[in-house]
Order: structure tokens, then C-alpha cells, then sequence
């Protein structure tokens, strides 16, 4: 029960950094690793067989795109920064 306290206390005080913008990059990039982390703890497809296999699997890819999002969130964020301060 505290590990999930844990989990979800980290993945709000991170995406806040996210929302914040000033360090946007800083928190996609903890989500980044942390999302990564996830998908061979909880979605390790290439261990099962059969159904379980095929259910796994849209979720790993799905954590995939999670993580694809995040890193696009940092670019406007580095551009932004770039321009207030050049």
C-alpha cells in the first residue's frame, strides 16, 4: 500500500514540474524513465503465451507512445526557453 502512495505522490509531483513549463523537460524526462520501468515489471509480453501475450502487448506499445508524447512535450518547452533567453 505505501508503494502505490509512493508511485502516485512521484507521478503528480513530476507531471506538476510538466505543467509548470519551466521545467518541463526535467519532469518528461523522470516520466520518460519511470514509464520505461514500467513495461518489463508489468508488461513483460515476451515472457507469457498465448491470450495473456496478445493482451500485454497493445499495453507495452502503449507505454511506448506515452513516452513518445513526453519527449514531444519537451520541445516547444527547450524552443520557448531558447528564444527568451537568445
Amino acid at each position: 500500500m505505501q508503494a502505490e502512495g509512493f508511485t502516485t505522490s512521484a507521478a503528480l509531483t513530476i507531471a506538476a514540474l510538466v505543467i509548470h513549463g519551466r521545467f518541463a523537460w526535467y519532469g518528461a524526462g523522470m516520466l520518460v524513465v519511470f514509464t520505461l520501468e514500467t513495461i518489463p515489471m508489468l508488461h513483460a509480453w515476451w515472457t507469457m503465451a498465448g491470450a495473456v501475450a496478445i493482451q500485454e502487448k497493445p499495453a507495452s506499445e502503449n507505454h511506448l507512445t506515452v513516452i513518445g508524447g513526453l519527449i514531444a512535450i519537451t520541445i516547444p518547452s527547450h524552443i520557448t526557453r531558447s528564444r527568451k533567453a537568445g
